[in-house]
This record gives C-alpha cells, sequence and structure tokens, in this order.
C-alpha cells in the first residue's frame, strides 16, 4: 500500500465503536494519559513551545487532547494498554492473525510506542493459534549418526584446499589432508 493512498490520519481503534459488552480502547487511553507523565510533558511542551528530550516536539502534535507523534496516535509505557492494542488487531477474524513483519505494519500506520516491534515480535512467537496454523519453512531434521570409525590408518582421509591466498614466500595455497585415526 502506498503511503499517498493512505488517508491523512489512518482510522485506529479509538476511533471505532466499541464491541458488545468491552470498553472502548480510549477508556484506557485515557487513564494512562494520567499516570504515564510523558504524554502530559510532551502535550504541555506543544502548547508552550517548549523543547524536550525525550521526543521530538516539532514532531509532534494535539488532536482532540490526544499526543500524536508523526501523525500517529502515541500509545503510553502502559503494558496492559500495548498488549491491549496488539491483541485487538492480531486476533481478530479480519486480521487474520498476521505473522510480524505484516502486524508491525498494521500497526505502524496509526500508532506509535517505544519498542513496539521488540512487543509484536514477542506476542506473535507467543500466540498458541499461531504457532499451531503455521508450517514450518524447512524440511524435518535427520537423526545424526556418529560416522563409523576405519580400521586401518589412511583408509579414510579428506582433503582440503584453499588457492587464491596473498603470497609468502611464493607460495599462495595451502592444502590439508585429514586422517580421523
Amino acid at each position: 500500500m502506498k503511503q499517498q493512498n493512505l488517508a491523512e490520519h489512518p482510522r485506529t481503534l479509538e476511533d471505532s465503536q466499541p464491541a458488545e459488552g468491552r470498553p472502548s480502547i480510549s477508556d484506557p487511553m485515557s487513564m494512562t494519559y494520567q499516570t504515564d507523565p510523558l504524554p502530559g510533558r510532551m502535550l504541555n511542551a506543544i502548547r508552550i513551545n517548549i523543547v524536550l528530550h525525550q521526543i521530538t516536539v516539532g514532531e509532534c502534535t494535539e488532536e482532540d487532547g490526544r499526543l500524536r507523534y508523526r501523525g500517529k496516535l502515541y500509545v503510553p509505557d502502559i503494558d496492559e494498554l500495548r498488549l491491549r492494542i496488539i491483541r485487538d488487531h492480531h486476533d481478530t477474524a479480519l486480521a487474520g492473525r498476521p505473522r510480524r513483519a505484516k502486524m508491525f505494519d498494521l500497526l505502524d500506520r496509526g500508532y506509535y510506542c517505544k519498542e513496539m516491534r521488540k512487543d509484536v515480535d514477542w506476542y506473535v512467537q507467543k500466540c498458541h493459534d499461531c504457532q499451531r496454523s503455521w508450517s514450518s519453512r524447512h524440511s524435518t531434521i535427520g537423526v545424526l549418526r556418529h560416522l563409523p570409525v576405519p580400521d586401518i590408518p589412511w583408509e579414510d582421509i579428506s582433503r582440503d584446499s584453499i588457492m587464491g591466498l596473498p603470497e609468502c614466500e611464493g607460495i599462495d595455497a595451502r592444502s590439508v589432508v585429514v586422517d580421523p585415526l
């Protein structure tokens, strides 16, 4: 999907209607804005135009009392909220349980939080349904067996040659012969 085809602010879970019996994502978001000090400091810095060092203030905007960083909704550093957002994007039938890269792309369109890629990797790796449904990309590994020991010397040898080495005393190659006995 090309960037110019996306809306200016992609739709986030905060904008959507809550599922039956489940509170909207904006309720936990409001509570975490009260407990995490960074969004409040950033919003104050935007309002009075001062510089902070945690996030570039020039790339932040305020929209409906929420902090947006580079046009994406800033998610405070609260594990329960980040887990809820990841779960709501991953475990729905519409999403189809995307893998790590697609899952990160889905979240990165509308949300910004530190270490989001690490959180997505952890969640997808621990998802039981994903582990059951995704097949391995390599063939099954065979049983390793010991090589038989030769009966007499020089019965089984291996040889390795290395060519094109820097010349030293007129020699630019090495040859190694190994007898396992």
